[in-house]
This record gives C-alpha cells, structure tokens and sequence, in this order.
C-alpha cells in the first residue's frame, strides 16, 4: 500500500459518510488538500534549508532534510 492510500485510511477510520457520493467527494477533497499542504510543507522545507545553509545549489541541501521526511524519498 502507498503512503498515500495509507494516509487516507487512516482518515476514514475517523469518518463516516451517509451517502456512497459524499465518500467519493471526500476522497477528491482529500487528495486535493494533500497535495497543496505538501507542497506548502516542501516550500518551506527548502526555504529554510537555503536560509540556513546560504548555499545557491540545492544539490548540497541534502543534509538539511526533515526529520519527519523518510531518507527513501
């Protein structure tokens, strides 16, 4: 399973739906708000990375990764 289908059962173990549309509505919402919060997070994530190295090449940021972003990715 993909980190993102995991991500999204873990937040329909706290949502229940009445009609099957609202469920299929959700998960369009879901992915939506998903991808703009990690884009958002990502932004910042290199901000600050080239704030606190005040190095122009990216490619020499890798040491600055997020604690909370898994070395793979």
């Amino acid at each position: 399973m993909d980190v993102q289908e995991l991500l999204y059962q873990m937040f329909m173990s706290n949502h229940r739906f009445t009609r099957p549309s609202d469920e299929a509505r959700s998960r369009s919402v879901w992915t939506a708000t998903a991808r703009s919060k990690s884009k958002h997070m990502l932004y910042n994530v290199r901000k600050n990375a080239r704030r606190v190295c005040q190095i122009p090449d990216p490619t020499l940021w890798r040491e600055r990764t997020p604690t909370w972003m898994r070395r793979d990715y």
